[in-house]
């Protein structure tokens, strides 16, 4: 009987923090729109690819390029000085993290 109980507390509990979630969530006040942000701008509009060993990021101007191996370490930085820019880098074959500004892109140097 105890345990029946138990239960059925818990259920309950459960549906009122589901209900009171769903109905903050329904709520427009609950969710405010964030401020679109020049950061927001610069990182939808940056664009890494990799062909063979040349890295290519395009709408990245001013912003520094870096790219680390798996194990995490830096092995290679340089600024980004125009709106395209390709970098050939001179890495061992594998795959490789690029950052420009806040974009990731994961690459495979061929």
């Amino acid at each position: 009987m105890k345990h029946t109980r138990l239960r059925t507390s818990a259920l309950l509990l459960f549906a009122g923090i589901l209900s009171l979630t769903t109905a903050r969530a329904a709520s427009p006040e609950a969710a405010p729109e964030l401020p679109s942000t020049a950061v927001s701008a610069v990182a939808a509009e940056v664009e890494i690819s990799a062909e063979g060993n040349v890295v290519t990021v395009r709408g990245a101007q001013g912003l520094s390029l870096e790219v680390f191996d798996i194990t995490g370490k830096r092995v290679v930085l340089s600024r980004i000085d125009a709106p395209e820019k390709r970098i050939t880098l001179n890495l061992p074959k594998g795959c490789y993290i690029v950052k420009a500004g806040k974009v990731v892109r994961k690459v495979y140097i061929a």
